[in-house]
């Protein structure tokens, strides 16, 4: 019996693997039940998780969708990436790539039959909605919306046997064929269009084509084509193709959207590595998401306006589906949340929202967390009976352009504990059984219901209208939706609904009757963007709205309002834009949408009406407690800040004080220059720090010059010189390019001479000349240049500058200095600089002369190491050095220095003659590259691991990364790298760097006008100038103005030959080591800083109040001032401390601890650390000093407490650098934040 048993299992197996490779027959009824998994996630408290089916049923689930009967439909993409053929371990399995539909017959919780719907579905089917046809209480058919390469496709079974028999495309011609950052993401709405989404499309097979403009290039059923320029969208469309739409730009790979039952839209935005970018956002109309903003140091430039902030940030991971749940079985947080899967870090996230000013706030909960490294979760669907379902890859790897396995596969039933679960099934024969499925949580039962009272029109609208009335009110808002579909009433329903009590109904109403997303994106021909917008015909009953006390439904009224000319429309946004609270990030940004473009005397009437009240000679009611609220008002501070659910909210501004604030929020957003005027009244009524600041902010957004004279005013009128300072350095910015037009007048030359003669400001005044090409400051500059009584840090930077100006007659003073050298211990920073300004500005003789040098013994070690640096930097200069380091002309020392630079040079060419000329030494003892099954039966030695990774070593992992705050700052972060990886893919990028490149990691190739070739990564970035940083770290800045060509290479600055000097176990150790590396880190991206003053003449308060200005011992008052880093985290502070002892700042950090967390601190600083105070208490960090090339840095580590932490650290200048780095590192899987306020 065991026997025949045994050979029916075998033949069932046998035919099961021809069913999975040719798909005969298109249902199979199971007769296994799921496979476990090895061990199931972890449910949040009160809930329950289940495996509902496994690897017997489907494998690599890409999306999912759960029908009215409870059925669970399956999208699965086995064939992954298989297009070009780029999984060369996997062969395309024919006839795969399927839609599958999963049920549990028996109703005992476990599926048992699987129907095949649709197959061979190439490339790989992403994105899964689908809609039931009704007729007379019966399903008749169903249609299925699913992404496939460049078609948007529809998959219909016209009979209703469960069969697709028709298959057609609706849309064409989108980018990212064969790439999970291609077309994914369908849902359908309550309005009954279909809703999707397109990443950037930059790793399809379809690159060329991408590369030339545009992520889509569709046309679609009614002749409208739109097109969209590289980042990711959110899209809608009628189910019919026509009306095509562009909701948002500006995401990166947003791979799902979601509508709640309001019309809100909520998608959730995949990151690349180590950005801790992942974020999930609230869709406004026609708003960008800033994805690669060229004029932003932090990754998704929330920092300025015309960029809406994300919802939530969830930090490293890969999110993937996300829907919002409006089931009431669930406990009540749940209720109307977004839930949203996280393949990356193995977990399902729940964001409840919390309706906040003109938008939401929200949170970030874990609803499911797995322990099993393989579980991938993709996407998730709401039962009809209130049940939440997860679909897992189940895969060591996800992202990177990379799968491992193409024959698993789970689903996961998550349900309340003790639950009452509603009956699966709904009715759809009577009008009242249509409403009860209305009702539903299920998406695909209430879509249907949705479509069959549509079609009952008048004889439904009583029953409908009940409901309206009498609802919950997320059923009124679906009711509404129905009610304004029907003919004759429709219109009449839902302006009634104008007026409703709630300000759900109120935003709802308007955004049925005047929603226009037609003119979003580029759209042709231009009769198809040309329609009068729907608000222009209802302004009567619109209008009434302007003074509505609810923000967001004022914010929908700006957006339904925006397009309309009629001159009461106009009156009616402006009016809207004077109930700004100046610090509602999304009202402002709806303002924006609005009145960016309107004509320059509208404009500056409505700036002039704004700054009336500074010319009233009332007493102002704003006083010095009274906490003004400036740009950008959302936390910037980290790629993952958001505002919390039970965040302390800005403080509610009156009278004075909600003018200035609503005026700086304005005159910052729209970015107008017509507000000069009325800011000039503003600084003329207030000297208050922070209103300074505020106008500040508002000014360097501005392309009009009148910006930088209004700067050169307060220049002249102010005595202090940390203003002065702030004023130059705000010049320095943009003189350069967009206030060129001022940079040679009288005015600005007299800020220069005034600087220029301050010692305390004649650093920052040199660096400004140098960054805009100020002109008639050379000779004063070689003077300070040569005169040995000024500051080191002084004399440096008019070297610099002079080099950066193109000042020839400074050639012969730095060959001079490089000459003087000679024979020195030491060179110094100095003769550094002027190693670098004889290279710049002496041709090919200076090139020669400094190729010299670094074997000439007569100059000092430092002297010849740093020209061997310099001369490499090209790619003619990397050549002479590998033939010095060929012919053994080189130091020992020096041979080493070569390997390691010539090993990382970002030019391939060199890297690949260094492998052939110049190899490093092989422990592997010249055998060829290990198999990865190999490495992967060994066990790893995690201690050994990490010395590996931190080794002193040429290509030691470390010297490009860091892992929790340690290491250095060329590559991305690694401190969470195990969360997203197993340790099969962890070999894969170790094997294959230039796989899958972040884009804040291209590298560049850089030539400048006089002919230097410079590689390396984009450190930092604005209008004016580049800082490039070389593999070595070092940050090089070039004037935009200065380059000649500038091109982006699609290969790793990692090394090829990692791999060659590491054996076996080597690899197996640091895989080992990198797949435990799962915790959260952050790094500062803004600080307070104090000073300068000198040493000791002012000592750190207990309690620091930002906007109060602090006293020295020498009787002068010093303000607060916040500055921000570089893209790389790198705070420079050379311009105010300088190299010359005596002087000292502050720098000031806040961090959020919760109290479930343990986390530290990890500063990595130039200079002295004098004192370091956690809120007003002295603590003594602990210290680890390493040298980095010839800078000498000091690594401090603090241990954080939970609750609030303000960290105010004393630095002490002296240093040849002066600058600090700060990594949060959270010892628990939750997010830390700075600047909790």
């Amino acid at each position: 019996m065991i026997f025949d048993r045994l050979r029916i299992v075998f033949f069932l197996l046998a035919f099961g693997f021809v069913l999975i490779l040719v798909g005969v027959p298109h249902c199979l009824l199971a007769k296994s039940p799921p496979v476990q998994s090895v061990e199931l996630p972890v449910p949040a408290q009160g809930l329950s998780v289940s495996l509902w089916a496994g690897d017997n049923m489907l494998s690599n689930p890409t999306g999912m969708a759960i029908d009215s009967r409870g059925r669970i439909w399956i999208a699965e993409g086995l064939n992954y990436r298989l297009w070009a053929k780029q999984n060369s371990q996997f062969k395309r399995v024919p006839q795969a790539d399927r839609i599958k539909i999963l049920e549990d017959t028996n109703h005992d919780g476990k599926a048992d039959k699987v129907t095949v719907f649709a197959e061979n579905i190439f490339p790989m089917p992403q994105g899964l909605a689908i809609q039931e046809i009704w007729d007379e209480g019966k399903i008749v058919g169903t249609k299925v919306y699913v992404g496939s390469g460049s078609d948007l496709l529809v998959i219909e079974d016209t009979n209703g046997d469960d069969k697709a028999d028709k298959r057609s495309v609706l849309l064409t011609g989108f980018r990212g064929v064969d790439s999970d950052h291609g077309l994914h993401g369908m849902t359908l709405g309550p309005d009954g269009k279909l809703y999707f989404t397109v990443g950037d499309g930059r790793y399809g097979t379809d690159r060329k084509e991408r590369a030339k403009g545009f992520t889509f290039d569709v046309t679609d059923k009614s002749g409208r084509r739109l097109q969209n320029n590289k980042d990711g969208t959110t899209l809608r469309v009628n189910r019919n193709g026509t009306q095509f739409e562009l909701l948002s730009t500006g995401q990166r790979n947003n791979y799902e959207t979601s509508v709640n039952s309001f019309g809100n839209v909520f998608t959730s935005d995949n990151d690349d590595d180590g950005n801790r970018g992942c974020r999930m956002i609230w869709v406004m109309n026609g708003a960008h998401y800033g994805y690669k903003n060229p004029n932003s140091n932090h990754h998704w430039a929330e920092e300025l306006p015309g960029n809406v902030p994300k919802l939530v940030g969830t930090g490293n991971g890969a999110p993937s589906g996300i829907l919002v749940y409006e089931g009431d079985i669930f406990p009540k947080q749940y209720h109307g949340a977004v839930i949203q899967v996280d393949a990356g870090t193995h977990q399902v996230n729940v964001h409840p929202l919390e309706r906040q000013g003109a938008a939401f706030r929200s949170d970030y909960q874990v609803l499911l967390k797995g322990n099993d490294e393989k579980f991938r979760p993709v996407d998730a669907a709401v039962a009809p009976d209130g049940s939440v379902y997860v679909c897992d890859w189940y895969d060591s790897s996800v992202g990177g352009n990379r799968f491992t396995d193409q024959s698993s596969g789970r689903v996961y039933r998550v349900f309340p504990k003790n639950a009452k679960l509603k009956k699966t099934g709904s009715q759809f024969d009577t009008v009242a059984h249509l409403i009860e499925a209305l009702k539903s949580c299920n998406l695909t039962t209430r879509v249907a219901a949705r479509d069959v009272l549509v079609q009952k029109k008048a004889t439904a609208r009583d029953a409908v209208m009940q409901l309206f009335k009498q609802g919950k009110l997320h059923e009124r808002a679906r009711a509404l939706y129905v009610l304004s579909e029907l003919p004759q009433t429709g219109q009449k329903d839902v302006i009634a609904a104008l007026k409703d009590a709630a300000p759900q109904i109120r935003e709802l109403a308007i955004r049925i009757l005047a929603n226009d997303a037609s003119r979003n994106g580029v759209v042709s021909p231009e009769s198809a963007k040309s329609p009068p917008p729907a608000a222009a015909v209802l302004l009567d009953e619109l209008l009434p709205l302007v003074n509505d006390t609810d923000a967001g439904v004022r914010r929908e009224l700006i957006l339904a309002l925006r397009y309309v000319k009629d001159t009461r429309a106009k009156n009616a946004i402006k009016q809207l834009a004077f109930f700004a609270k100046g610090n509602d990030r999304y009202y402002l940004e709806a303002v924006r949408l609005a009145m960016k473009d309107w004509e320059s005397k509208s404009i500056g009437k409505f700036f002039d009406e704004l700054a009336q009240f500074t010319q009233q000679k009332r007493r102002s009611s704003f006083t010095a407690k009274t906490e003004l609220t400036l740009p950008p008002y959302v936390p910037v501070s980290t790629n993952d800040a958001f505002r919390h659910i039970g965040d302390p909210l800005p403080k509610e501004q009156i009278d004075d004080a909600f003018q200035v604030q609503r005026l700086i929020g304005l005159a910052w957003v729209l970015e107008r220059s017509e507000a000069i005027p009325a800011l000039k009244k503003l600084l003329g009524r207030y000297s208050r720090p922070d209103v300074i600041r505020g106008v500040d902010i508002v000014l360097e957004r501005m392309a009009n010059p009148h910006a930088a004279t209004l700067l050169t005013e307060q220049f002249a009128q102010v005595k202090s010189n940390e203003r002065r300072r702030a004023i130059l350095r705000l010049l320095g910015r943009h003189l350069g390019q967009k206030w060129k037009e001022v940079r040679d007048e009288k005015e600005m030359a007299s800020v220069f001479k005034l600087a220029m003669n301050n010692e305390d400001l004649r650093v920052q005044a040199i660096k400004t000349i140098a960054a805009c090409r100020a002109q008639g400051f050379d000779s004063q500059l070689m003077k300070l240049a040569v005169d040995e009584k000024q500051e080191l840090s002084t004399r440096i930077a008019a070297m610099e500058a002079l080099g950066r100006l193109k000042y020839q007659p400074a050639t012969k003073i730095a060959a001079k200095i490089v000459q003087e050298v000679k024979g020195k211990q030491h060179a110094g920073a100095f003769a550094q600089s002027a190693l670098l300004v004889m290279l710049n500005l002496g041709g090919k003789k200076a090139a020669s002369q400094v190729q010299k040098i670094i074997t000439d013994k007569q100059y000092p070690f430092d002297f010849r190491k740093r020209a061997l640096q310099v001369t490499i930097m090209n790619y003619q200069g990397a050549k002479q050095v590998l033939a010095l380091a060929r012919n053994k002309k080189l130091s020992a020392t020096l041979f080493s220095e070569s390997q390691f630079l010539l090993h990382h040079h970002p030019d391939r060419r060199i890297r690949l003659l260094a492998l052939k000329e110049l190899p490093l030494p092989k422990s592997s003892k010249g055998k060829p590259l290990p198999d990865i099954n190999d490495i992967l039966a060994l066990t790893g030695n995690v201690k050994s691991g990490e010395g590996i990774f931190h080794s002193t070593q040429k290509l030691a992992c470390a010297s490009c990364h860091r892992v929790q705050g340690k290491g250095h700052w060329v590559g991305p972060d690694l401190s969470s790298i195990g969360t997203k990886y197993g340790k099969r893919e962890l070999l894969f990028h170790i094997f294959n760097p230039s796989s899958a490149i972040n884009y804040n990691y291209v590298t560049y190739s850089i030539v400048t006008e006089n002919g230097l070739v410079l590689n390396g990564l984009i450190a930092d970035e604005n209008q004016d100038r580049i800082i490039l940083k070389t593999a070595l770290g070092e940050r090089i800045e070039i004037a935009k103005t200065d380059i000649d060509f500038k091109k982006a290479e699609n290969l790793s600055i990692m090394p090829d030959n990692l791999v060659d000097t590491m054996t076996t176990q080597n690899l197996s150790d640091l895989v080992a080591y990198l797949s435990t590396l799962r915790k959260p880190v952050s790094a500062a991206r803004r600080f307070y800083v104090l000073g300068p003053f000198a040493k000791n003449s002012v000592k750190l308060p207990s309690k620091i109040n930002i906007k109060q200005k602090i006293k020295t011992t020498t009787g002068t008052h010093l303000q607060w001032q916040a500055i921000q880093t570089g893209r790389d985290n790198h705070l420079d502070l050379s311009s105010l401390l300088g190299t010359k002892p005596g002087k000292e700042l502050i720098c000031l950090l806040s961090v959020s601890v919760s109290k479930k967390q343990l986390a530290k601190l990890v500063i990595v600083s130039f200079n002295e650390i004098r004192t370091l105070q956690i809120n007003g208490k002295n603590v003594t960090p602990t210290e680890k000093t390493k040298r980095s090339q010839h800078i000498q840095t000091s690594t401090y580590e603090v241990e954080l407490s939970s609750g609030s932490n303000h960290l105010a650290v004393k630095l002490a200048s002296g240093a040849e650098k002066a600058g600090l780095m700060a990594t949060l590192i959270s010892e628990g899987n939750e997010t830390i934040r700075f600047d909790k306020k």
